[in-house]
């Protein structure tokens, strides 16, 4: 199983503009966040853990074996990260 307390060494999170509602804000700040998990590179889940997840999530994994993950539900881009977090577990 993954170790999320030491999981912030191994993602690394993008920041663009999101679509969507944004008030006087909307595309002009990036509050959408796209995490990216190197599922083959990982040292915090074994070889069982990356091919169930690899069988789950093929449709967000890119050919190079990273785990691609957008969260733009939140006008924050600290609401949008932990929304992504929370998408990984």
């Amino acid at each position: 199983m993954l170790n999320f307390l030491h999981i912030e060494s191994e993602i690394e999170f993008i920041y663009s503009r999101s679509s969507g509602p944004g008030g006087q804000n909307v595309n002009k700040v990036e509050t959408q966040v796209t995490l990216k998990f190197d599922i083959y590179n990982s040292k915090l889940i074994n070889n069982d853990t990356k091919e169930r997840l690899k069988k789950i999530a093929y449709n967000k994994i890119n050919s190079d074996g990273i785990l691609l993950i957008s969260a733009n539900k939140h006008r924050s881009q600290i609401k949008n990260k932990h929304e992504a977090i929370k998408k990984l577990i």
